[in-house]
């Protein structure tokens, strides 16, 4: 009995396929993967209000306010540009839940004109700059945020955390 052989070229070409076919279906699921990652990830509500100092916003895990609001044109290390001043915010959160949660202000808060140009925590020398880490439940921590803006814009400072429960967006007058 004579057995026939395939040609090299054939099962080189069979494997390269097979390869070119399993990457794709990788890719296809990778893409499908880190897409529902990221919706999953992300809050989906929005809150908006014309914020008045003193007052509470009460969502998610957490309650907060702004104590105090001042704007600075800066000092020796940290003096703002032309037509921009530091906006610094006094700060309260408060762990409102049984679980603790993870409070890092430069990625959960930045500021955004009407244009949409985002400005995200900026050094500035703060007498008590906010802790970022774990709260633990029902503690609380009070600090100072400053960012870099322009002046005579309409600005809206933003909580987009997973601890706030939905992109809160607060009106600064």
């Amino acid at each position: 009995m004579k057995v026939h052989k395939m040609p090299k070229k054939v099962l080189q070409s069979e494997k390269t396929t097979f390869m070119f076919v399993s990457s794709l279906v990788l890719f296809a699921v990778s893409v499908i993967l880190l897409t529902a990652a990221l919706y999953a990830g992300v809050p989906h509500k929005t809150r908006q209000a014309v914020y008045q100092a003193g007052s509470e916003v009460v969502n998610g895990q957490a309650k907060f306010s702004i104590n105090n609001l001042t704007y600075s044109d800066g000092t020796s290390r940290f003096t703002a540009p032309p037509n921009k001043h530091y906006v610094i915010f006094d700060f309260t959160v408060e762990n409102t839940s049984d679980k603790p949660i993870t409070i890092l202000p430069a990625n959960d808060t930045y500021m955004k004109n009407q244009e949409g140009v985002v400005s995200f925590l900026t050094p500035y020398g703060l007498e008590n700059p906010f802790r970022a880490g774990d709260l633990l439940p029902h503690e609380k921590i009070t600090g100072q945020l400053s960012y870099l803006v322009d002046m005579n814009e309409s600005q809206k400072l933003y909580i987009d955390a997973v601890w706030s429960g939905a992109l809160i967006a607060i009106a600064i007058n």
